[in-house]
């Protein structure tokens, strides 16, 4: 275990005393966040081709695979968005430039290059967000050169030299196919292309990348995705055998999930649709509590390149968290930092996809030590603004103590009176807990959500010893409902702040 114990002593939840121990590791800091990026590129970019190798000693020179660049390039982006770093900036434009002479200047119609859709789609996302970082023109144009290849297949195809002919979309059946011979279709390919068509879209405000979007998520939805527990299947192949002509893997990728989570969260930016971000808090929630461990950790795979998943998953969940504001998976993924980053090889502050054991200290491959910078970037550090002094709820209409409610964190407290305060146990019971009625407002908790019933519109806020989350407006006396992570929660409903004393 690493840092200090947090103790939630709580009196009054039906009649009874809770006690929930959690512990935390030491936090990483934006500081860290630098370092992890700093080491990660000096053991594994090569300043020659500008782009990074596959091992740590460099052997052969061996560049890492092609669609991967793309990633780590998203990394670095994040990066420059974190800090404002000059030489991150830099790298940002070295980095495009190493794929422009590695990969035949992006000429999509080179089927030995690029002989694969999914690895096209990586690299058209990244440019396009590129255009998004920098405003520098010529990212947009090859992302947009790029999608319209694998939509609509090679300008000028020719029959028998191993190539497709007519793209990556299949206008009959939906969807998009894999590979050139359209044997398949596959998550990898589908999630992405939504995403890069409203990256697109977010950019030129093209009503065909939006439309193109909406009909693939819609396709992929219905295929891929289990709409009860949030799974999102690896792969399909068409079966005259099967009860619906398709033969669906459901092997859960990491990246998968990701995907799906950022495909949904960018449709929900556009539409405001709530179908979206119920869809995206669905597969999340699957990752934290299907394909997570009983630690919480993060998994991984040993299979070759699936290193990069977490780092591919970091990508789509900073947007459910941010423009979602569901900041209840924050400290899951700082307990996974914070874990990742306690197990480095210290002497190259190095880190391993196994962020539960030490990182290897001899020769390693820069997809399996990816993951941890690539969250760095983008989850933000522990705030300072942390619940720390003891409060007062109201519970059952009698007023109870919460008491020793701590964190390692900088000494803050918050201020009564406040309109109402309720305390709640949040678990994965499918039954609804017996919960606080006051003045017409309810407060309960069913299936990994606390859910708030008013008369009126109300404001909520949801604290622990670790975080604050922001209030959310009721518009109407719908149920208002928060997926939270397992754990003890104070709620606050009502229009009066709570003031923060540092």
């Amino acid at each position: 275990s690493h840092g200090q114990l947090i103790d939630y002593d709580e009196t009054g939840i039906n009649n009874s005393v809770v006690s929930l121990t959690k512990t935390i590791p030491s936090s990483f800091t934006s500081d860290d966040a630098t370092t992890a990026m700093d080491a990660y590129h000096k053991v594994f970019y090569s300043g020659n081709n500008q782009l990074y190798y596959t091992k740590s000693n460099k052997q052969g020179l061996a560049i890492a695979a092609i669609w991967t660049q793309a990633i780590y390039w998203d990394i670095m982006m994040n990066a420059y968005k974190r800090t404002g770093a000059d030489k991150y900036k830099t790298l940002i434009a070295g980095i495009y430039e190493g794929g422009y002479e590695k990969y035949d200047s992006y000429n999509w119609q080179n089927t030995k290059v690029w002989f694969i859709y999914d690895d096209m789609m990586w690299w058209i996302i990244s440019l396009g967000r590129a255009y998004e970082v920098t405003g520098e023109q010529k990212y947009l144009d090859a992302s947009i050169s790029g999608f319209d290849r694998v939509w609509n297949g090679r300008t000028n195809p020719v029959v028998g030299d191993g190539g497709d002919q007519s793209g990556s979309y299949d206008a009959d059946k939906g969807g998009l196919w894999w590979n050139f011979v359209h044997d398949g279709k596959m998550s990898c390919i589908n999630y992405p292309t939504v995403i890069g068509a409203m990256t697109l879209y977010n950019s030129t405000k093209d009503e065909s990348y939006f439309n193109k979007a909406k009909e693939i998520y819609a396709w992929s939805r219905d295929v891929f995705f289990d709409k009860t527990n949030g799974r999102v299947a690896d792969n399909m192949h068409y079966n005259s055998s099967s009860s619906n002509g398709m033969s669906i893997d459901w092997t859960l990728q990491l990246y998968n999930q990701g995907t799906f989570i950022g495909a949904a969260m960018l449709l929900y930016n556009a539409t405001k649709d709530q179908s979206y971000l119920d869809d995206a808090i669905l597969a999340a929630n699957c990752v934290k509590y299907n394909m997570s461990n009983g630690l919480e950790i993060l998994p991984y795979k040993t299979g070759v390149e699936q290193g990069i998943y977490a780092a591919i998953f970091s990508q789509y969940i900073i947007r459910l968290i941010e423009d979602g504001h569901q900041y209840q998976y924050l400290p899951w993924l700082r307990y996974n930092i914070d874990l990742g980053w306690s197990n480095r090889n210290t002497a190259t502050n190095l880190t391993y996809k196994d962020f539960a054991n030490p990182c290897p200290t001899g020769v390693m491959e820069v997809y399996d030590a990816s993951a941890v910078p690539a969250l760095m970037q983008v989850i933000p550090e522990p705030s300072a603004d942390i619940l720390e002094s003891d409060a007062t709820v109201n519970l059952h209409g009698a007023t109870q103590g919460i008491t020793d409610l701590k964190t390692t964190s900088k000494a803050a407290s918050y201020t009564n009176p406040v309109d109402k305060l309720f305390s709640i146990v949040v678990d994965n019971s499918t039954a609804i807990t017996e919960g606080v009625t006051q003045d017409k407002v309810s407060v309960y908790s069913v299936n990994h959500q606390v859910v708030v019933d008013s008369a009126t519109p109300v404001k909520v806020d949801v604290l622990t010893g670790e975080w604050k989350l922001g209030y959310t407006q009721k518009k109407n006396s719908d149920q208002l409902k928060i997926s939270l992570l397992q754990g003890f929660y104070i709620v606050k409903v009502g229009n009066q702040s709570i003031k923060v004393k540092n």
